[in-house]
């Protein structure tokens, strides 16, 4: 297993998003294309992505922003998950 790849997190651009990425976003708030994208790739493989877009509203944590403690649990269990396989790898 490699290591030093194993788990990364990006914040992107809308320009940064492959075209069926642009495609697939909300228009919320004061749009796409002003939006930042969270992704989260596991071995090269996007595991999970998210954007800043909503409207002004929602910017409350009492609001829908579940993906937050969704996203943080998912990438704290999968480097617990490297983090065992690697140790085993090591004995």
């Amino acid at each position: 297993m490699n290591k030093t790849n194993a788990l990364e997190v990006r914040l992107l651009s809308y320009e940064d998003l492959s075209s069926v990425e642009q495609q697939n976003q909300s228009n919320n708030g004061c749009g796409k294309e002003y939006a930042e994208y969270l992704k989260v790739f596991h071995n090269n493989e996007c595991i999970l992505m998210a954007s800043d877009a909503m409207e002004p509203e929602d910017c409350r944590f009492c609001r829908d922003l579940r993906w937050i403690e969704e996203c943080v649990l998912l990438v704290y269990a999968t480097g617990l998950s490297d983090g065992k396989a690697w140790k085993e790898d090591a004995t």
